[in-house]
């Protein structure tokens, strides 16, 4: 863009510093921002809130607006022990369903990672030639 034809479209412009460029537009949009601001209040009101049961302990806790589609357990000691004890079954079994379907297979029916049943795999091994 050459120096004239930017200077046709400058002079066109209120040019205003910083500070008058704020206030100009803060009081156009001013009525928009509160109107937001009041919406995100109410959504966040802590009267949202439903009654839902625990993964790990089927306790009933009342979930909070800002974790309702996130927060399963009722405190973090049910949430750790769920993710680390959950769904394994017994060594021996979990060795015949490898044995049987694959460690792909074994990880889509328990829904856990390969490597979770590899490093398992490996402890249950370890400890078999260890006994």
């Amino acid at each position: 863009m050459s120096w004239e034809r930017l200077r046709e479209e400058l002079e066109k412009c209120d040019l205003l510093c910083h500070n008058c460029h704020a206030e100009l537009h803060y009081a156009l949009t001013a009525p928009a921002r509160v109107e937001t601001r009041r919406r995100l209040d109410e959504y966040r009101s802590p009267v949202r809130s439903q009654t839902v049961v625990c993964a790990r302990c089927d306790k009933e806790f009342r979930k909070q607006h800002s974790a309702l589609s996130s927060r399963n357990f009722c405190s973090r000691a049910c949430q750790l022990d769920h993710y680390r004890h959950a769904g394994w079954p017994s060594d021996a079994e979990l060795l015949s369903l490898v044995q049987e379907r694959g460690v792909r297979g074994a990880g889509l029916v328990l829904n856990k990672k390969k490597s979770a049943l590899y490093k398992r795999i490996a402890r249950i091994k370890r400890g078999a030639d260890g006994a």
